[in-house]
């Protein structure tokens, strides 16, 4: 995954960087180096985006908190 793809993610759950990376299990200065392009996304966090991502079946999205 890619920074920009990283960032679309995020923007399309609809997450602060502060609410992201709690759901992620990642400090928000991690995410925002991500974000930045500084450091590689570690595959854990990738694969947990790409979980959030992932539609449920029968259901429109993950319900916002």
């Amino acid at each position: 995954m890619e920074k920009e793809e990283f960032v679309v993610a995020r923007i399309k759950l609809d997450e602060t960087q502060k609410d992201m990376s709690q759901l992620l299990g990642v400090p928000i200065k991690a995410l925002y180096t991500y974000e930045q392009g500084w450091r590689f996304i570690l595959t854990h966090v990738e694969r947990r985006a790409f979980f959030l991502l992932s539609p449920k079946k029968g259901s429109q999205g993950r319900p916002k908190h």
